[in-house]
């Protein structure tokens, strides 16, 4: 398995006092490594570093266009900070082989706010943006409207869409430390779809064990209701 994607799942991987060691790890390995990263920790030091580490790809979450659209999002983040830490880690990476993002992520009149950060992006020369709105990280965030159809909170226009396969379930698991492996590789911070343990069995056999499969035929079959975290996600409605 070559590709690997290191994601912070409701937290930010640079604060792991040994980031960087795992990711020269894993980059010597011979994986092709992404991050997802908010900015928050970065110093001159440890951008320059981050330059040096051969990374497949960073993507950088960002959303706001001053200082209180931003700070409302990332509450206890400092604006000025994060876009100085922003514009320095785009320039760190132009010439590598690392593909550089930014993920904008917005609530409230969502698509207006993400008008703007995208135009605010790009008059500081940043235009590889991804514009999305917030989602609700599984069922334990209520945001925007409660759908009544679905009985779930989004931001979205749910109520015309019908559950589909996920998008997250199908691509990738996730994998804790202890070796627990968790069906959803995104929002399961707290192993809720556990699955199996890769010190007991391979990946291959765990995807096409019986508690992976129960949960692909609650999607196949249009009924996840039961399934933690699952039957509260707006992910799977588009």
């Amino acid at each position: 398995i070559k590709p690997m994607h290191i994601l912070a799942s409701q937290g930010e991987p640079f604060l792991h006092p040994r980031i960087f060691e795992m990711l020269e790890r894993a980059v010597a390995e011979g994986f092709e490594v992404g991050i997802v990263t908010n900015g928050t920790p970065f110093t001159p030091e440890r951008i320059q570093r981050l330059a040096g580490l051969g990374l497949a790809y960073l993507q950088f979450s960002f959303a706001g266009w001053d200082a209180d659209s931003y700070e409302s999002v990332y509450v206890g983040a400092k604006f000025g900070r994060t876009l100085a830490n922003l514009k320095a880690v785009h320039q760190a990476l132009s010439g590598t082989r690392t593909r550089f993002a930014v993920k904008a992520v917005a609530l409230g009149d969502w698509q207006e706010n993400l008008r703007k950060t995208k135009n605010f992006l790009a008059s500081h020369g940043i235009d590889s943006v991804w514009t999305v709105p917030a989602n609700n990280f599984g069922g334990s965030v209520k945001t925007g409207s409660f759908h009544a159809r679905h009985g779930l909170w989004s931001l979205k226009d749910i109520d015309h869409h019908r559950l589909m396969p996920c998008r997250l379930f199908l691509k990738a698991v996730g994998v804790f430390c202890d070796g627990t492996v968790t069906a959803c590789g995104c929002y399961d911070s707290n192993a809720q779809l556990r699955i199996g343990n890769i010190m007991e069995q391979g990946l291959a056999e765990i995807r096409n064990g019986p508690l992976y499969r129960r949960i692909l035929d609650g999607f196949c079959n249009g009924d996840v209701k039961d399934v933690p975290m699952c039957g509260g996600c707006d992910d799977p409605f588009g």
